[in-house]
């Protein structure tokens, strides 16, 4: 191989092996729609930015994996049965683990600078209150097994809630989502909702 700055590699590229070199300057590697089992944890991928992961047979994500400047990991479509709640993902944006077989979302996960989570398609049966995603703008969980929403949750900043097609039968009242604009709750059990969240609640 020619010596070159390989910075995106996807499963079209050509290469056929690169250089520990070569993936230290990495920035986002797309390995979609093949039939990789699991994350090696030995990857020296210092720089990368974007993983993408989506439609493959990952059954676990190795709770060492050092990606410290990950912005957004993409692993919807696997068989992901956990989270490991001792993840070092402290600068990670965009999270989607959707159409996994997850039961529990960790409530100790430090994604502190988490913008966008999607865990809709999963087998989750409640959201933990004590959830420190102080910076969290979107959360897809919809097709879960979720019976009801904790009225102390700290999302301050989220702009959108989709929780539709779940088992949720009321809304608090007392939610402290100063910035939401959409809160979807179609096909629960929910009979009234507050009139508070008559502009922003699909049901």
């Amino acid at each position: 191989m020619k010596s070159k700055t390989v910075k995106w590699l996807n499963q079209f590229n050509k290469y056929k092996d690169l250089t520990d070199e070569e993936y230290e300057k990495l920035e986002r590697l797309d390995l979609r729609y093949n039939f990789i089992t699991e994350i090696p944890s030995n990857l020296d991928l210092k720089n990368l930015e974007i993983l993408n992961l989506y439609n493959n047979e990952i059954t676990e994500i190795p709770s060492n994996l050092d990606f410290k400047n990950l912005e957004g990991l993409y692993l919807s479509n696997n068989k992901i049965k956990e989270i490991p709640s001792n993840l070092d993902f402290k600068n990670l944006e965009r999270l989607d683990l959707s159409n996994n077989k997850i039961k529990e979302i960790p409530s100790n996960l430090d994604f502190k600078n988490l913008e966008i989570l999607y865990l809709s398609n999963n087998k989750i049966k409640e959201i933990p209150s004590n959830l420190d995603f102080k910076n969290l703008e979107i959360l897809y969980l919809s097709n879960n097994k979720i019976k009801e929403i904790p009225s102390n949750l700290d999302f301050k900043n989220l702009e959108r809630l989709d929780l539709s097609n779940n088992q949720i039968k009321e809304i608090p009242s007392n939610l402290d989502f100063k910035k939401l604009k959409e809160l979807d709750l179609w096909n629960n059990q929910i009979k009234e909702a507050p009139s508070k969240y008559k502009d922003i609640i699909i049901i």
